[in-house]
């Protein structure tokens, strides 16, 4: 499943479906999540404070709505930086491919939250395609 969040709208409403209706599909097995949010704060590129408060923001939201959601069949993902929250609510994670290479630098922290993991590699964002790399 390829997923492209956009911040346009009651964003709360979109993200509290999405994560409902994921958790109706047992074969799912890769999904891949771009959410693009504005002033989403990526430290590569701004130091601006008000977008930490989105940062915090976003986070928040995310994960509040993926609260009492588990997806243990979900084996596969990729994820732009905004939407890491959901790399938690997914145990059985084997494979995870984050957008840019900062998450690869998080290390034991998050490496924690998914103790199946097996595969941590890049991908490269071309509009809204995710493609696979192995550079590193």
């Amino acid at each position: 499943m390829n997923i492209v969040v956009q911040e346009e709208g009651p964003l709360e409403g979109i993200l509290m479906k999405l994560a409902h209706v994921i958790s109706m599909l047992p074969n799912l097995h890769t999904v891949q999540i771009h959410f693009k949010f504005q002033g989403y704060y990526d430290p590569t590129t701004s130091s601006n404070d008000s977008c930490i408060i989105k940062t915090s923001y976003h986070s928040a939201l995310v994960r509040g709505c993926l609260k009492g959601y588990t997806y243990p069949q979900i084996r596969n993902l990729s994820i732009s930086s905004a939407a890491h929250p959901f790399m938690y609510v997914c145990p059985n994670l084997k494979v995870l491919k984050p957008y840019r290479a900062m998450y690869l630098s998080d290390g034991r922290n998050m490496l924690d939250h998914v103790p199946e993991l097996e595969v941590l590699g890049l991908i490269h964002m071309s509009g809204d395609t995710l493609k696979g790399s192995n550079d590193f």
